[in-house]
């Protein structure tokens, strides 16, 4: 900031001649005033507009660090979709094939539920068979047993015929004969026929077993084969599910990294947008050194402005409590010269911080009649306070007085007596030794508002000695 000389107000006599150069002397006065506020009027705006572009400068940095994190994850995903598909394909391909493998053993398992049908129906013929052998047997057996009667009736008679019957006899030993080996072979067919239809029952009885077994095998292989195609549909929905996903990743990452290079043109911009804008403000901050300065060659001509009243009030105030803490030193209520060089002692767990000096309670009782009625002076002002050489703000109106509290936040706003305040307007307000002194500044509201503000200062000395000095602030 350009550094202006404090320049003392003469008491000069305004009564001069209505002439062109003192008219011209006025104008000057009133328009210098007007750019002196003007400046930090708009200073107010571009710190407004700087607050503002450094919350999106600092949004941008981090939906940069998002869009990096974004293109990250998104790559993995297309990474990841892609080892997907290859996995995905090469189990549709496995499964395929090991569906192609269970549908011929399946094919083969339901050929033998039908051969076991088929030899179901041929055990059962054969049993009809046999039915009809052992039948036949048992016929030629009774048909065996007739003829052998008859043989034995034939040889009977050929016995009673004497010579004449012996070739009959002949004949009927042989039929007699035939007709035991002809029963004996009935006998043998029909315990061999008995046989196989014990064995064909057995085969029976096992090929209704099987039979059934074979059916439910076969219902068996036809839900396998409901499931196993709808599995095969699932797969394959899964893997063009899995290629969309792919599809649709991919693409999302080339947009990204487009919109991430948008991001990042536009954050450049954006920074040097903000660089700009802290050169304008450093060359405002120049500016209104320069307007202070013109406030301070108007307030020397003596002309009236719309200040005048200020500083001539605030000039009021600081002489007034310059005489009000001499009187109370000269009675002995503390010590001007500890006044000056105080023990401050922190408050503990103050928020912000604030501190202590033997004589707080003492000026806060001697002065806030003064300083609180200050306050009605104009509906501009905004406060009125005392702070000493180092910017120690001792006592300050009663409404920023209030005990703190537990919010920070709140106590900055309401408590902000018995504080430091170190910036340029504080620190040169309390190291001023000039009759006034004008500032402007850019009063911080909270929020990124700032409102535009005169200081006015006026040193009080106790008993002679600089203590520090009066503010008396107003809005614009």
């Amino acid at each position: 900031m350009t550094e202006v000389k404090q320049v003392q107000q003469d008491n000069f006599s305004s009564n001069l001649e209505p002439d062109k150069e003192t008219n011209l002397l006025r104008d000057f006065a009133k328009e210098g005033t007007g750019v002196a506020h003007g400046i930090v009027d708009v200073s107010c705006s571009v710190r407004e507009l700087s607050f503002l572009l450094e919350g999106q400068e600092a949004l941008l940095v981090k939906v940069r660090s998002e869009m990096s994190d974004l293109e990250t994850a998104n790559a993995a995903i297309v990474t990841s979709a892609a080892a997907s598909q290859n996995v995905a394909d090469a189990t549709n391909q496995a499964l395929s094939q090991s569906l192609n493998d269970f549908r011929e053993a399946l094919s083969c398992i339901d050929t033998l539920a039908g051969a076991v049908s088929e030899s179901q129906v041929l055990v059962s013929s054969l049993k009809q068979e046999l039915d009809k052998v052992s039948n036949v047997a048992q016929t030629i057996e009774a048909i065996a047993g007739q003829t052998n009667l008859l043989a034995l009736n034939a040889t009977i008679e050929a016995a009673r015929a004497g010579e004449a019957g012996r070739g009959f006899a002949v004949v009927a030993a042989e039929v007699k004969a035939l007709a035991a080996q002809t029963e004996n072979a009935t006998k043998q067919i029909s315990s061999t026929v008995d046989e196989l239809g014990s064995k064909s029952d057995q085969l029976f009885d096992g090929g209704l077993k099987s039979s059934k077994l074979a059916e439910q095998a076969s219902q068996a292989t036809r839900a396998i084969n409901a499931t196993l195609d709808k599995t095969e549909n699932s797969v394959g929905q899964m893997v063009g599910e899995i290629t969309q996903i792919l599809g649709a990743a991919t693409h999302i990452e080339e947009l990204s990294q487009q919109l991430g290079g948008n991001v990042s043109n536009f954050a450049k911009g954006f920074e040097k947008s903000s660089e700009n804008l802290r050169g304008a403000e450093k060359q405002l901050q120049g500016l209104r050194g320069m307007g202070e300065g013109l406030m301070a060659v108007t307030a020397r001509t003596g002309i009236e402005t719309v200040d005048t009243k200020f500083r001539e009030n605030t000039i009021f105030l600081a002489d007034q409590a310059s005489k009000l803490l001499s009187e109370a030193a000269a009675r002995g209520e503390f010590d001007v010269d500890e006044s000056i060089s105080p023990d401050y002692k922190l408050v503990p767990n103050s928020s912000p911080e604030q501190f202590l000096t033997p004589y707080n309670e003492i000026f806060d009782r001697i002065l806030h009649p003064l300083l609180d009625g200050a306050l009605d002076f104009d509906s501009k002002v905004v406060f009125c306070c005392c702070l000493d050489k180092k910017a120690y703000l001792a006592t300050h109106n009663s409404k920023f007085s209030k005990p703190q509290g537990d919010d920070p936040v709140w106590n900055n706003a309401n408590c902000r007596n018995r504080r430091f305040f170190v910036d340029t307007v504080g620190k040169r307000a309390g190291a001023n030794t000039l009759p006034v002194l004008s500032q402007c500044y850019e009063r911080d509201m909270g929020g990124g508002k700032f409102t535009p503000m005169v200081d006015v200062s006026a040193p009080i000395f106790i008993q002679g000695k600089h203590w520090g000095g009066l503010r008396f602030a107003y809005a614009l």
